[in-house]
């Protein structure tokens, strides 16, 4: 058997659900009519990611307007839509490059690397993550922005249960041959302020940008979290089992449901696996155009 590559986003969505990843990836299926969308998330990633490789604030802003511009809103809606997600990205940018310009651009901390790929050998399996970061600075340090609505004291509690920023903990560890002493997490707050009904888009973005200048603390919250052997030793036998039930279910061609988590995740596939036909896949999917961003294993086989 060749060797099998698994990303850790395809291990996630087959976690989520088996028949979920199998109608997306194997079978190649979208929603026949999906409503075109900005991912706040992605955009400031984006930036952050283009900040962290040349500290440049006005390249990395252009990168963002990049992201968006790819994306042809259908409508004045979606146009509105997309105007306040890139308001609200650069409020939350703007912030960001203030709040950690100095540790930074300084010696403290020595960037490795920025979203590169890494690959480590799990039995047969390739694993590959693309982390955000890693840094030297008195050890070796994963380092992952996150953005959220809801920063509550149960959002940190829950860091050591998050499964993406653990695969690639554990995969730069083995990859790089490191040791690592944790994560360190840039959590960002989005903000709750709308855009008021007479309210400009210039007056929008000053508005926001002086939340996030005056109440820098409660917007951006860094939190390490350290990881031992133990931790590692864990995951892996997880690991190990999650990886043997994907394997399984290309062997066998079975892909179960996972109905007890199917209003958790707002599925796109929720009306077939209420009515498992050939009718209600034709009526309500179709196949992406571009069939190379599936992820399938079963030419390795």
């Amino acid at each position: 058997m060749k060797k099998i590559k698994i990303h850790q986003h395809h291990l996630t969505e087959f976690l989520d659900c088996p028949m979920k990843f199998h109608l997306a990836e194997n079978l190649c299926f979208i929603p026949r009519i999906s409503k075109k969308y900005l991912d706040l998330g992605t955009a400031y990633h984006i930036g952050v990611a283009s900040w962290k490789k040349t500290f440049d604030k006005e390249l990395a802003m252009t990168n963002v307007l990049n992201y968006f511009d790819n994306i042809k809103p259908e409508n004045q809606e979606e146009q509105n839509e997309f105007d306040r997600i890139y308001v609200i990205a650069q409020a939350m940018l703007m912030g960001y490059f203030d709040k950690y310009k100095e540790k930074d651009v300084s010696l403290e901390t020595k960037y490795i690397s920025v979203e590169k790929k890494l690959i480590c050998l799990f039995e047969n399996i390739q694993l590959i993550a693309i982390p955000d970061a890693t840094y030297y600075n008195n050890g070796y340090w994963l380092q992952e922005d996150k953005t959220t609505s809801r920063l509550g004291e149960d959002y940190i509690t829950r860091l050591p249960l998050d499964f993406q920023v653990t695969f690639y903990f554990y995969v730069a560890q083995k990859s790089l041959h490191r040791k690592f002493e944790g994560i360190d997490y840039r959590i960002t707050k989005v903000p709750t302020i709308r855009l008021k009904k007479n309210q400009s888009k210039e007056q929008y973005m000053n508005e926001l940008a002086l939340q996030y200048k005056n109440y820098s603390e409660d917007y951006y919250i860094n939190e390490k979290l350290y990881r031992s052997e133990d931790d590692l030793k864990t995951f892996e036998k997880e690991l190990n089992w999650q990886i043997k039930d994907l394997i399984n279910c290309y062997k066998t061609n079975h892909w179960y449901r996972k109905t007890t988590i199917c209003k958790k995740i707002n599925c796109w596939f929720e009306k077939y696996c209420i009515n498992m036909t050939e009718e209600t896949l034709n009526t309500f999917y179709k196949k992406r155009e571009d069939i190379s961003k599936c992820f399938s294993i079963i030419n390795n086989y």
